[in-house]
């Protein structure tokens, strides 16, 4: 099976963010998001997925990632849902100096 690209759903995110660019995915994923900061790191990202990106309300959760450790923090998982547009999102952030970053 040939390598999949890695595809950016948050670069340094600083903050609790909003939407992020829908990414179009075809096929199975793996999520992986990553936390990195100064003492205790706390963060929450959401990844969702969506037929019609252009509908606010249509988001549905695929995942919920909670992030939390000493200078840094990751955690993934695989889903098998075909949605044709994902995004993530920083929904609780607390940490000093951090920086979240969310791929597939």
């Amino acid at each position: 099976m040939p390598a999949r690209d890695v595809l950016t759903l948050l670069s340094t995110a600083v903050a609790a963010t909003g939407d992020t660019f829908p990414m179009n995915v075809n096929g199975p994923a793996r999520f992986e998001a990553s936390l990195a900061g100064t003492n205790t790191v706390t963060a929450t990202v959401i990844i969702e997925g969506t037929n019609t990106p252009t509908v606010s309300t249509s988001w549905l959760t695929e995942n919920t990632l909670t992030l939390s450790g000493t200078t840094t923090a990751h955690d993934g998982f695989s889903s098998a849902s075909v949605y044709p547009f994902i995004r993530g999102r920083v929904s609780v952030m607390s940490a000093t100096s951090a920086i979240v970053t969310a791929s597939l």
